[in-house]
Formats: structure tokens, C-alpha cells, sequence
């Protein structure tokens, strides 16, 4: 993205760059700009830019003309978007200015030696992807439960460009993954814009609960009825999955629910038990620190953080420890079966039909040896 920024000017330029825990104001103030010049940036941008949102790692400048007055000003939010101020007659005048971008769509096959997060890695994806590959099956697919080595997997998605470099992802297009089963995504908006990724039937890949609660995390310790506790030194019923994952990880709340407790349960440590629909409840326990918000009585919903990856109670190293039950009884949190959220509607259904047919010769066949064709057209600009 270009900006004209004066040339020649003599007077001060000024720049920096937004630390952790620090507001635009006092990072302006350390750069050396001067309260009432930062009055003025930010009344220009009042209702442009939400001063709430800055982040760490945003940059500005500031040039200044000989008298001190603002001649130029840019805060950028990331390589496709900045706010400017400019000298216009009636005043400071604030805009927002964002870069075309051009969606290009791209393949990624592969075979898993070890984990899905290694095997993309290893074929030159970041952890975005996976994470963005991973979000789509998060409903039926535990990649650290389930997985294992031999699985493939195929996607169809979108690489963002601005001034001829790779910014970023856009949307998967579509994905397979061959494991225990086999399973399809494709990304459908329906003719009322409605958004949503579908299995090859139509269903959707939406489901009340979250297969996992952990994002990126291996299991240290599967579901068991007679487990050896490695601190009491007995065997004991183990109803749940420990995940051993950093201290500090996030623990996300697997389904919408009600908080029925947050606090210290004994060999537990701090514990996180969440109300659910249809009689479930789930269990969150040995977290370091609850999440700021959840307490007794509160809601959440399915995503959000409730607590972080810790060691408290009897514990022999960071781990979440994960449970399940139904009807007041323990149950597998890996053989739950997770009531789906809507399909494609039926009068949709012969349109989805036609989308689904035109990737699935994309993602169907040996992704070994075989060079996937991608569609015509398969290079666009966005210019939102």
C-alpha cells in the first residue's frame, strides 16, 4: 500500500511503534510527540479508528512541518491497512486507506509422519493454516487423539497479495482428510449469504461441542477405568483426557453453557465445570488461572477462553484435565456423538450440489503423485 508522504520537508519526522501493554497515546508521548499534537491526530480520527483496538506491534509516524503542526500522520494496523491524517482546508482530515488485495488460489497435499502441525510445516504453511485447516474438522476431528501417521490431507485455499508479497491466508476453499475416515469440507454461501462449511452430504461440519479444548496439544494420558495415578500411586477410574500442553496455554469452552462452578476442587486445582444443553456438562481442571469473567452463574459460549493450561492440585507437570458427562454419568469425551448444527436447506441443496461437484475433482485422488488442475479464474482482486 502506497501513501504519498511529503517529500523534501524540513521539518521533524517521528516514528515508533506501539509496545506491549501501552496505549497510542503513550507510545506517541515516548516517541517524543507532544500532547496537543496527539489532541489533534486523534480528534481527525475520532470514528475512523477505534484507539480501543490498537495493538502491540503497530507502527506510526508523524511528520511535522517547521512550526510544529502535523503535515502528515500514519498508523498502520498491518501490511493491508492504515489511517492517515492530512492538512485539508477546513483541517486535520482522517481516512482509513486499505490496499487492494489479490486472492490467489493455491493447493496443499501432504502425509502426516508425525502430526498434521509437523507435515504442514514441513511443506512451507505457518501455524495459521493449520490452525485455520484444523478449525474447520474441530468438530469431528481430535488431531492429537486421532491422528496418526500415514493420514493425508488436501486443501483448497485462498493466498492474499498486496504490492506483490503474500500478506496472509483468505478462506479455505475445501479440504479432505483421509484418517480412520474420511472427511470433506467445502466453504458454501448460500444464495442469502449465508456462510458455512459442509460435509460432501450437505451437512454441517458445525456441532454442539468442540471435539477438543486444546487448539494445539498432544495427549499425555487417554481415557481410562483403571489408570495408575502417578501421585496417589493407585489405580483409579480416570474419567477424562489429559492433554499435556505449556503452561499458559488457552483452555476453550468446548459448547455454550452456564458456569456452574469456578474455584479451587481439591485434587483438581482450579476447575472450570460448564452447563450444557440436553443434560451435558463439561469439566476443566489443574488450569493455572481462570479466565478473567467466569465465575458461578455466567455464560459462555463455544470458543470462548474459560481458563489457561496449568499444574495446581495433584499434578505431576502442566496439563488440562478434560471430562465429560451426560445425565450425571462420566462419559468418553472421544465417543460422544455431537448433534450437528443446521444442513443446507433444501432449496439450496441443488446449488450446493453444483459448487461441491466442481471441487471435488480437486481434492479426490492420490495427493501424492497427482497435480491438482486448479479452476479458471483462480486468480482475483479484492479491493475491500
Amino acid at each position: 500500500m502506497e501513501v504519498a508522504v511529503p517529500a523534501d520537508e524540513p521539518g521533524d519526522t517521528l516514528s515508533g511503534v506501539v509496545r506491549r501493554a501501552e496505549t497510542l497515546s503513550e507510545a506517541l508521548a515516548r516517541s517524543g510527540i507532544e500532547p496537543y499534537t496527539a489532541h489533534e491526530i486523534f480528534s481527525a480520527l475520532r470514528g475512523i479508528l477505534d484507539f480501543r483496538r490498537c495493538q502491540p506491534g503497530d507502527q506510526f509516524m508523524v511528520v511535522l512541518d517547521t512550526d510544529g503542526v502535523v503535515d502528515y500522520f500514519e498508523y498502520r494496523t498491518g501490511p493491508m491497512v492504515s489511517y492517515v491524517v492530512e492538512p485539508s482546508p477546513e483541517g486535520l482530515r482522517g481516512y482509513r486507506c486499505q490496499a487492494p488485495v489479490a486472492r490467489r488460489l493455491a493447493l496443499a497435499a501432504g502425509t502426516l509422519e508425525e502430526s498434521l502441525y509437523l507435515a504442514m510445516l514441513e511443506h512451507g504453511h505457518s501455524p495459521e493454516f493449520v490452525s485455520k485447516f484444523a478449525d474447520i474438522f474441530a468438530w469431528d476431528i481430535d488431531f492429537y487423539t486421532e491422528s496418526r501417521d500415514g493420514d493425508r490431507f488436501i486443501a483448497l485455499y485462498e493466498e492474499l497479495f498486496s504490492e506483490g508479497r503474500c500478506i496472509g491466508y483468505g478462506d479455505i476453499i475445501c479440504a479432505r482428510y483421509w484418517g480412520r475416515e474420511d472427511h470433506y469440507a467445502f466453504r458454501y454461501v448460500d444464495p442469502e449469504g449465508h456462510a458455512d462449511y459442509y460435509d460432501e452430504n450437505g451437512r454441517s461440519l458445525r456441532k454442539a461441542f468442540l471435539r477438543s479444548p486444546l487448539s494445539y496439544s498432544r495427549i499425555s494420558s487417554f481415557y481410562s477405568r483403571s489408570r495408575f495415578h502417578p501421585i496417589l500411586r493407585y489405580y483409579r477410574p480416570h474419567h477424562g483426557i489429559d492433554y499435556a500442553a505449556p503452561v499458559g496455554s488457552p483452555v476453550s469452552a468446548i459448547g455454550d453453557g452456564v458456569v456452574e462452578f469456578a474455584g479451587w476442587n481439591g485434587g483438581y486445582g482450579k476447575f472450570v465445570r460448564v452447563r450444557h444443553a440436553n443434560d451435558y456438562r463439561s469439566g476443566y481442571g489443574h488450569l493455572s488461572q481462570i479466565a478473567a469473567g467466569v465465575r458461578a452463574g455466567g455464560r459462555v459460549a463455544q470458543g470462548e477462553v474459560i481458563g489457561y493450561v496449568g499444574s495446581t492440585g495433584l499434578s505431576t507437570g502442566p496439563h488440562l484435565h478434560f471430562e465429560m458427562k451426560y445425565k450425571g454419568r462420566f462419559v468418553d469425551p472421544l465417543k460422544v456423538n455431537l448433534p450437528a448444527a443446521n444442513p443446507v436447506r433444501p432449496e439450496f441443496m441443488g446449488n450446493f450440489v453444483v459448487h461441491r461437484d466442481s471441487l471435488m475433482a480437486i481434492i479426490s485422488g492420490d495427493v501424492e503423485t497427482r497435480t491438482a488442475r486448479l479452476p479458471a479464474g483462480s486468480s482475483y482482486t479484492d479491493e475491500g
